[in-house]
């Protein structure tokens, strides 16, 4: 007789339950990004069951409220986004970091902007997205100190106006309501930040 064991029973049968329903779950999620990321922010249970090819059922099951739906793509993309923000050349004159920094910026929020708009029209109605948006902001601030260490010797108004400079409420409003591009996005955030340390633009 061989001396290999074989799983069989309820134990390899709830194995396959479980992969099955991590299977199901990753397919939601991904169907969810993909249709807030064509611009649907806030897609339907039908729209998300269509898209991943699973039965309403099955979202349902998965995600008992729509609340926990988002917070689920919250932590789902948050490694992915949190990325978005890292590297670029961080050191140099402060002029150069400062236009490195708005650079950095401009191309985060450009690939993020639905993911952000998903998020923001959604706050009201969720504590706990409301907590992991807190949580961003200030992974924002201190990337925005780890670019210009500069800005914690400002006053506390000046930074609270870089902080305003930099964040994507900023960004969007001269991306979408100015219509600037992003050459223009990133040198309007660099003269502020500019004016606010007292520098000449690089």
């Amino acid at each position: 007789m061989s001396g290999k064991k074989t799983t069989s029973g309820k134990n390899g049968q709830s194995d396959g339950r479980q992969q099955r329903g991590e299977r199901n779950r990753k397919k939601i999620l991904d169907a969810t990004l993909a249709l807030i990321e064509e611009g649907n922010l806030v897609p339907s249970a039908p729209e998300v069951s269509e898209r991943a090819c699973v039965g309403l059922r099955t979202v349902f099951r998965h995600f008992d409220d729509k609340e926990g739906l988002s917070v689920q793509m919250e932590e789902h993309l948050g490694d992915t986004h949190d990325k978005l923000f890292d590297g670029g050349d961080r050191e140099g004159s402060l002029p150069e970091r400062i236009l490195h920094a708005a650079q950095c910026r401009d191309r985060a929020y450009a690939r993020a902007k639905n993911v952000i708009l998903s998020t923001q029209v959604q706050l009201w109605q969720s504590e706990t997205l409301r907590k992991l948006w807190a949580i961003k902001r200030r992974n924002l601030r201190r990337d925005l100190h780890d670019w210009l260490p500069e800005v914690k010797s400002l006053s506390p108004p000046r930074q609270a106006a870089a902080e305003t400079a930099t964040s994507f409420e900023t960004w969007y409003q001269l991306r979408n309501d100015q219509g600037l591009t992003h050459k223009a996005i990133v040198a309007a955030i660099s003269e502020v930040l500019c004016l606010l340390l007292e520098v000449e633009p690089a």
